[in-house]
């Protein structure tokens, strides 16, 4: 798993209506809250599925593309899109020149027990929402998908010198599925950079019911 994914696409405007009355406010935080434990915004309920990430400056400019290939939060193959790419299943770890391999074990930097601390950020991020925007039947791409919106990060990490991070996050669900189709995150923020960046990322996704990441002989 790409552990720091950047992304951005350049995608149409839309006007989106702001939600000013404190009770739907309120009831748009908990749903968007919900999404985050057996809804869209929990990575461990996603199908198997492809996701194209890129990075862009506040003019734009597209610096950088990655590329994974996800079974699961814990076996995935991702890296630089036509570069190499890492193998990651459970706690050990593999790089290669391409998504096909050939595979080569490394050194895994990677937390242990993943799944907790996946799960552990998860119920974070749902519990530090602020700024929360819920639209359904947005009409984007040629698609319409309901959109959610909102500001959140981690806690501070005692294990990791209290480290936190977070971000401004648009997301488009579509509603008959309930999945993630495409994920625009920007000012990023964390302990080591208190100042939100200006670049955008964008997230594509692809779901392949077929996708399996099997680890090397």
């Amino acid at each position: 798993m790409n552990m720091q994914p950047k992304v951005l696409l350049a995608v149409a405007s839309v006007v989106f209506t702001s939600i000013s009355q404190p009770a739907l406010a309120d009831d748009c935080t908990a749903r968007i809250a919900a999404m985050f434990t057996g809804g869209p915004l929990d990575a461990y309920q996603r199908p198997p599925h492809r996701h194209e990430k890129q990075v862009a400056d506040a003019a734009g400019t597209v610096s950088t593309t990655f590329q994974s290939i996800v079974e699961t939060p814990l076996r995935t193959i991702s890296g630089i899109k036509d570069g190499a790419m890492t193998l990651a299943i459970d706690d050990d770890t593999w790089t290669g020149p391409g998504p096909d391999g050939p595979w080569t074990p490394s050194e895994n930097n990677m937390p242990k027990n993943r799944k907790p601390w996946h799960q552990a950020m998860q119920a974070q991020q749902a519990k530090n929402l602020t700024a929360t925007e819920c639209v359904d039947g947005v009409s984007l791409d040629g698609n319409t998908w309901n959109m959610v919106r909102y500001s959140s990060k981690t806690d501070p990490n005692p294990d990791m010198n209290n480290a936190f991070f977070g971000s401004t996050d648009t997301v488009y669900i579509d509603p008959e599925t309930l999945q993630v189709m495409l994920l625009e995150q920007t000012g990023f923020f964390s302990s080591w950079l208190p100042e939100p960046g200006t670049d955008t990322h964008t997230t594509r996704f692809t779901y392949d019911p077929a996708i399996r990441v099997i680890a090397p002989d």
